[in-house]
């Protein structure tokens, strides 16, 4: 493609094909899932149930200083005791960002809420890349801490290899009347 660049009133602007941006290319996602499954209370409480909707990112793919943004947007429906609720954003087995949320919300059906990452390699890939993984979060009713990370940074990953992005989410226990967490969309985005 050929890349013409012009200098506007609002700045440089450049053309590559049917793509044009504000100072450059504009990105485009890597992944954008739909459809995900649910994790329910009665048959998912005390321990992690990993969602179905992933991202294997290519190895070598996370040079140095590379960002991704990382997006899990959520349907939830709380009973009138729900119980509490945890969410991981996990690389394989590896926690990256652990967020524990307290109490769902109480008496609600298909609330919508979001979470998103940011993860950002401090290193070029190698089997020990350090990687930072800040949250951002809506949680909607969802706790009041969701974009409190308590996993320690920063987190290394083997960059040099295949690396699986998903989630995982965990109830405390059955609580009183129906609790399901659905993983309504997964979005894979590049920063840079």
């Amino acid at each position: 493609n050929t890349v013409i660049a012009t200098l506007s009133d609002v700045g440089i602007w450049a053309v590559m094909g049917n793509n044009s941006v504000l100072g450059g290319i504009k990105p485009t996602a890597l992944s954008v899932q739909a459809s995900g499954d649910t994790n329910s209370s009665a048959s998912g409480t005390g321990t992690y149930f990993v969602h179905n909707l992933n991202y294997v990112m290519p190895g070598n793919y996370m040079v140095a200083n590379k960002a991704l943004r990382i997006s899990a947007h959520w349907r939830v429906t709380g009973g009138s005791g729900p119980p509490n609720l945890h969410f991981q954003l996990r690389a394989g087995s590896t926690v990256l960002a652990q967020h524990d949320p307290g109490a769902g919300p109480t008496s609600v059906t298909n609330n919508q809420f979001g979470l998103q990452w940011m993860m950002q390699a401090l290193g070029a890939p190698s089997g020990t890349t350090n990687c930072e993984i800040t949250a951002f979060g809506n949680s909607n009713g969802v706790g009041g801490a969701t974009t409190s990370n308590v996993t320690d940074m920063p987190v290394a990953l083997a960059t040099n290899g295949p690396l699986t992005l998903q989630v995982a989410t965990q109830w405390d226990s059955v609580g009183t009347g129906t609790n399901t967490l659905t993983l309504s969309q997964f979005v894979v985005e590049p920063i840079n």
